[in-house]
Parts: structure tokens; C-alpha cells; sequence
């Protein structure tokens, strides 16, 4: 609720509620188990991309945060975004450890098609690092490869990679999180229920057992 994680300029954007703001882009996509590390790492800072309806809606958040000088952030219009996809070659489609584009490996309401293939339709998942650089010396034409560890093979042949230190940041693992725990609390509220009317049924078991024992004791007397 409060944005953490993200810049100041997309809190203040998103508290302040502005018409025809829907969300940033890790608001709008789910990302299938496995794959969150190589999302995250093609989309990096565009995560934290502001989609809105039109470049109405746009404008007007940029003209606030300038007047309030609050930081800088980048606005997606739903109605002005278009992308150029294109087809990797066979042979790297048929190439060992190739994954697939991005932009099909998610899930993502169709309204926001042309955004998630403006982010992510000229990047290409591949399984692990060797199998990356083997892709990266066909013809990519302009694709970057994203390994699931998060490596980063770009079409000239730079390779980036590593480890961060503090997770914390990661926006998808913790959105996923927020599920899993939204999932768990239901279980706990179900489970509590089930264990409220199970002690209001034992409570009138046993105040009919009380009952039948006053009646006990009132007959032997």
C-alpha cells in the first residue's frame, strides 16, 4: 500500500491518486514461478514504470511532480505506447536452452499488450549463462538474453551478472509474497471459523451435558 521499495517520485504519484492513473508495470503483470529473477532483470527501473490511459493523464502527473518537486518518474500511456516485435531467427528459437520472448513468458490483462511487448518483446529468456552466450553469437538482431539466474547477454556481446547483496528491492518476489501470504491468511480465517463453530457446538454439548447432569442429581436426591 505504501509503495515501498519504489522511487519517491512513483509514492508520491501513487498516493496522490491522480484520474487515469492505473498502476506501475509490476502492478499489471504476474510472472510465473521460475521466471521472476529473469523478468525483473530485463525490465530493471521499468518495473517502477507509471501506466496511465492517455497522455492526458500523463502530463498532468509530470506538471505536478515538477511544480511539486518530487523526482522524475516515466509515464506509459495505454493509448500512445506501440511496439515493433519481431521474430528471432530459427535458429535461435531451436537453439539449446532458449526459453522463449519475454513478453509471452508473463501474464497480463490484453489491455496492456502494447506495454508489455514495449518492455519486453526484444528480450530473450534463456535457461542458464553458457546456453545464453551460445544464442548471443547467432543472429539476434537487436535482442537482449536474460538468463532465469538474471545474467544479461546483449547483442553486442557484453555480459552482465552477479548477485545482489539485499533482496528487499526485488518488486516481483515480493509481490508474489504479498500473494502467498494473502493465500495463507485466507487458510487461518477459514481455519478459524471451522474452529469458532466448533467450540460453540462443544459449548452446547456441554450445556446439555450439565443440563442432563442437574437432572441426574435432582432425581437421586
Amino acid at each position: 500500500n505504501n509503495y515501498e521499495g519504489y522511487n519517491n517520485a512513483v509514492k508520491a504519484v501513487m498516493r496522490k491518486s491522480f484520474g487515469g492513473i492505473i498502476g506501475t508495470v509490476s502492478d499489471i503483470i504476474t510472472v510465473p514461478d521460475g521466471y521472476a529473477t529473469a523478468i525483473e532483470t530485463a525490465l530493471g527501473n521499468g518495473l517502477q514504470n507509471i501506466v496511465c490511459k492517455d497522455d492526458a493523464s500523463a502530463k498532468a502527473a509530470v506538471s505536478w511532480l515538477k511544480s511539486a518537486k518530487a523526482g522524475r518518474a516515466t509515464f506509459l500511456p495505454i493509448e500512445s505506447i506501440r511496439a515493433e516485435r519481431i521474430r528471432p531467427d530459427n535458429s535461435v528459437v531451436n537453439a539449446d536452452g532458449y526459453i522463449g520472448i519475454a513478453s509471452d513468458l508473463i501474464e497480463y490483462d490484453s489491455k496492456y499488450s502494447n506495454i508489455a511487448e514495449y518492455l519486453l518483446c526484444r528480450v530473450i529468456v534463456a535457461d542458464n549463462m553458457d546456453n545464453a552466450v551460445i544464442i548471443a553469437k547467432k543472429n539476434i538482431r537487436g535482442f537482449r538474453i536474460v538468463t532465469l539466474d538474471g545474467e544479461v547477454i546483449s547483442s553486442a556481446g557484453s555480459i552482465t551478472g552477479g548477485k545482489y547483496v539485499n533482496k528487499s528491492a526485488n518488486l516481483l518476489d515480493r509481490k508474489k509474497e504479498i500473494e502467498e501470504l494473502g493465500a495463507e491468511l485466507e487458510k487461518l480465517r477459514s481455519r478459524i471459523s471451522q474452529l469458532k463453530s466448533d467450540r460453540a457446538e462443544l459449548s452446547d454439548k456441554l450445556a446439555e451435558a450439565n443440563s442432563k447432569k442437574g437432572s441426574l442429581l435432582e432425581n437421586a436426591q
